[in-house]
């Protein structure tokens, strides 16, 4: 502490006219310490583990924060292959492409295949509407 109060007054002194809110307390060491290294959480991207798996192997209570089991009325995005979604749809819809192969500019493809916000809009309204109706899909 008595050194953050040592950074204080030096801040101070340097600059007698600084505003209250801009003076630090960190020394530049514990400032790159907090900013840069606490913040260093990139790891790397297991390239062969799909996002499912990766989700599964996560606690219980995540997961279920996450999808909580009470809302039902669900909406899973994938721009590619649904397989695999139909467990976290639940009641609700899966927006993915069914089809491949399609050449063009990338949101001129998405259009041509359907893969649009209108789409998951309409989803979204689908699924709340079967949900709150009592059906199923």
């Amino acid at each position: 502490m008595a050194g953050h109060l040592q950074v204080l007054l030096d801040e101070i002194v340097s600059d007698p006219e600084c505003p209250i809110e801009q003076l630090q307390l960190l020394s530049k060491s514990e400032r790159h310490q907090i900013i840069e290294l606490f913040n260093a959480t990139q790891a790397p991207y297991p390239q062969e583990t799909l996002i499912q798996e990766l989700f599964e192997e996560q606690a219980l209570g995540y997961r279920e924060q996450v999808i909580p089991p009470s809302v039902r009325a669900r909406v899973c995005v994938e721009a590619a292959s649904p397989v695999g979604w139909e467990r976290y749809a639940g009641d609700g819809e899966i927006v993915a492409l069914d089809r491949f192969g399609a050449s063009a500019p990338g949101a001129t493809v998405l259009e041509h295949l359907g893969f649009t916000p209108q789409r998951v809009a309409d989803a979204a309204s689908d699924a709340l509407s079967r949900i709150t109706q009592g059906a199923s899909p």
